[in-house]
């Protein structure tokens, strides 16, 4: 079960995964994460949409500082952004895992300080398998004390792939995330 989540319907998760592909506003790190706003490319949205990321490399490195989807050579083995959608008071956790994990197992992610989540798969496409959940206040906290979290997905095997999720400049840019929005989580 999952306590102090909320699982979004699967056409919210595109307004998430299309924010970066509108035009870029603004871009900072923050220790291993990386921050970016946008503003969509018409004209009857004037609202910047910020989102805070990080991608795991296949030699098990982070970049937070490149734009999400950039891996600058590296093979991406996992793409994790932060942001808000439309409506929601609190931020959603966007996982994007590589094309071939086992879907009935789910993406389950650990942080010390809080119970294992595991999330469905919602999709996946020529980017990956997107899974999401909305972040509640308690899941929000355990991110901003723990060093590191760790996301596992399972290949076709039933293997566990763990990925460890830096948490390393998490709180500063999640502060900033809410700043952009005016919204505490």
């Amino acid at each position: 079960m999952l306590r102090g989540m909320r699982i979004l319907p699967v056409m919210l998760l595109a307004t998430l995964a299309l924010q970066v592909q509108a035009a870029e506003t603004r871009r900072e790190n923050f220790g291993d994460w990386g921050f970016i706003c946008s503003k969509a490319d018409s004209q009857e949205n004037t609202q910047e949409s910020c989102n805070l990321f990080q991608t795991a490399l296949l030699n098990n490195e982070q970049a937070g500082g490149g734009e999400a989807g950039d891996e600058g050579g590296g093979q991406r083995v996992l793409l994790t952004r932060v942001g808000y959608l439309d409506g929601n008071e609190n931020p959603v956790l966007l996982i994007t895992a590589p094309l071939g994990i086992l879907l009935p197992m789910k993406i389950t992610v650990e942080v010390e300080g809080h119970e294992t989540i595991s999330i469905p798969v919602q999709r996946c496409d020529a980017g990956g398998c997107l899974a999401y959940v909305v972040m509640e206040k308690p899941f929000i906290d355990a991110f901003r004390k723990a060093p590191e979290a760790k996301v596992t997905f399972y290949d076709m095997q039933r293997r566990g792939v763990t990925i460890p999720l830096s948490l390393k400049g998490f709180t500063k840019g999640v502060g900033e995330l809410v700043a952009s929005r005016n919204v505490q989580p």
